[in-house]
């Protein structure tokens, strides 16, 4: 779990009943992690907390308040004191009277509520919640992590799904797969197994999941090496530099990896697109050996890595990421 910046615990502390009531304001993703405290609070104390959205007020603060009768925005604003300005940053509180998180945007607010949740969970005793103020903001812009979703089973959109909830309660705010063959593309049907591939439809759903808990999902495909689940079939045989290295000399080469992104690159609403290409065993040793010869190995993975970014970046808008 990522430690907060600041921590100040106290002597107060917040008794937890089955009559409390969490008061949000109404933000993506904000909402999502009141229901996500919602559900860990009906799990360790029993009864249902009542969730009340209310519309942003005036300002750029946002707030969750959990107690058992309406606490005033100013009331608030005193115990949290001055939030911190960081993107992504937020202030918590617990009090006597009620625990409390505030930020100056929703991504902010929601991560102050995962804080939360982690404090229930492991720090509850005999049903009280310790006095503390915790002022947090995140020290990297991106972070996320990835699911290899190419190698051993096939992860259902219920298990992506579950992933995205584990970043969120991390505090992250990216979520990325590692991709060669196992996706359903409509324009080479040849290439995903029928079944254990990711369809489009799944894609899009879990973008729209993402979403409504802060998460960015980047897209990602091989793009040069490790294209040998590809390239074993006979339709694709004249794109081999190697049985696993796609030939950068054949402009086929470049018409369908434009295919493959075209079925992923308008569902992911992410600006970058991961396109791989590490590995490239071989590379120089195929088609391309004459121009390796002229201008290097190096040459001829620049050229092919200068094609898909400006592929990716006049069809689709994308910024290029690349594990080189």
């Amino acid at each position: 779990m990522p430690f907060p910046k600041e921590v100040r615990l106290s002597a107060a502390g917040l008794k937890l009943n089955r009559d409390l009531t969490i008061q949000i304001t109404d933000r993506v993703p904000s909402p999502e992690a009141a229901m996500q405290l919602q559900a860990e609070l009906s799990r360790l104390i029993g009864g249902h907390a009542k969730l009340s959205a209310v519309a942003p007020g005036e300002g750029s603060f946002c707030f969750l308040c959990l107690s058992r009768r309406r606490v005033s925005d100013s009331r608030l604003k005193q115990a949290l004191g001055s939030l911190p300005q960081p993107p992504e940053s937020c202030a918590l509180v617990v009090t006597d009277a009620f625990a409390a998180v505030g930020a100056r945007e929703a991504a902010g607010l929601a991560h102050g509520i995962q804080t939360l949740r982690q404090l229930v969970r492991a720090n509850l005793r005999h049903g009280r919640l310790p006095g503390v103020l915790i002022r947090d903001w995140p020290s990297l812009r991106y972070r996320g992590f990835s699911d290899d979703i190419t190698r051993g089973p096939s992860p259902t959109l219920t298990t992506l799904q579950r992933e995205v909830d584990l970043a969120a309660l991390l505090r992250m705010n990216v979520f990325t797969y590692y991709l060669e063959h196992q996706f359903a593309f409509t324009k080479h049907p040849l290439i995903g197994p029928k079944n254990g591939s990711l369809k489009p439809e799944e894609l899009k759903a879990l973008v729209h999941y993402a979403t409504h808990r802060g998460i960015e999902i980047i897209g990602n495909q091989q793009s040069f090496g490790h294209f040998g689940n590809i390239l074993r079939h006979d339709a694709y045989a004249e794109l081999r530099e190697t049985p696993d290295v796609l030939n950068p000399m054949s402009e086929k080469t470049y018409q369908l990896l434009d295919d493959l992104y075209s079925e992923q690159a308008p569902l992911l609403a992410s600006k970058f697109f991961n396109v791989c290409c590490d590995e490239t065993e071989g590379l120089g040793t195929g088609p391309s050996k004459a121009l390796a010869g002229q201008v290097g190995v190096g040459g001829v993975y620049t050229r092919h890595l200068r094609r898909i970014h400006d592929l990716l970046r006049d069809h689709y808008g994308k910024r290029m990421m690349m594990w080189g």
